[in-house]
């Protein structure tokens, strides 16, 4: 069976690039990848994948080290929360 892959698609080249496979992570967990130089945090919650640009707005700090308080997740360096789900 072929394992499922998160893909990161790349502006400049127009091309999707696998970024993670969905086998290596278990709900409740985080990772970092980088597409095309960017650097993406994907948290994974229950069968949903997030993923949103690692640095904060304000002083770009990691998110993927930030606190998670579901559905929101907090910069390690600020008490900012962001919402995956706002646009």
């Amino acid at each position: 069976m072929a394992a499922v892959c998160l893909w990161g698609y790349v502006p400049d080249s127009g091309e999707w690039v696998p970024v993670a496979r969905l086998l290596d992570w278990m709900p409740g967990t985080r990772a970092l990848v980088h597409v095309n130089g960017t650097e993406i945090a994907l948290f994974r919650v229950g069968e949903r994948i997030y993923a949103i640009h690692n640095r904060c707005p304000h002083r770009s700090g990691p998110l993927v080290r930030g606190s998670r308080g579901w559905p929101a997740i907090s910069c390690p360096m600020q008490p900012l929360a962001l919402r995956p789900d706002d646009r």
